[in-house]
């Protein structure tokens, strides 16, 4: 198994795969991030690797899931991707109540993407202006054109799902929080 560098979900991922599902992936470390580790795919020294955004793939080879020259083996998230249908979710794998709370809490951020935020105390006026502008920008035809060339896929979630996502996550107990900390540090 290949992985990346500190603090990546390439690291993480497998890291949480072994502590929560009990495999017993092979972490190889020193690759400097997503784009490193597909290069190293295009030479031929790895033959897989583990936690890729589906976005970074997207947009950095997209004929690679196009032509099947890479087979996703499983959906590192808590709701399946429409377009890997027959593909596995992680949670098909990981049964134990304490497991299913350790994969909400370190990989339940999936379902934001790349989060836009305010910062706390911001006022509530405000707050609606942001969120309508943002909400009138992803139906943009000219937006939904250019992300159409980038190859990006628009995808929104509201706020209401990235407060509830938020709360579950600050309302873990404690001794998910600790098995967190742990395979936290050993992705480091």
């Amino acid at each position: 198994m290949v992985t990346g560098t500190a603090g990546t979900s390439s690291l993480l991922v497998p890291t949480l795969l072994n502590a929560a599902a009990g495999t017993h992936l092979k972490l190889v470390r020193g690759y400097a991030g997503t784009s490193a580790l597909m290069a190293a795919i295009e030479r031929g020294e790895v033959e897989g690797m583990c936690g890729v955004v589906l976005a970074a793939l997207q947009t950095e080879h997209p004929d690679w899931l196009e032509k099947g020259l890479i087979k996703p083996l499983l959906q590192i998230g808590l709701e399946p991707w429409p377009g890997f249908a027959g593909v596995p979710l992680v949670t098909d794998f990981v049964h134990r109540a304490e497991d299913i709370e350790l994969l909400r809490l370190l990989i339940g951020w999936t379902i934001m993407g790349r989060p836009f935020l305010a910062p706390p105390r911001t006022p509530a006026a405000r707050a609606l202006a942001l969120q309508k502008a943002f909400a009138d920008m992803i139906v943009d035809p000219a937006f939904l054109a250019d992300a159409v060339k980038m190859r990006v896929e628009i995808a929104p979630i509201g706020p209401a799902d990235i407060a509830g996502f938020l709360q579950k996550a600050y309302a873990a107990p404690a001794d998910v929080i600790q098995r967190a900390k742990a395979i936290l540090g050993a992705s480091q």
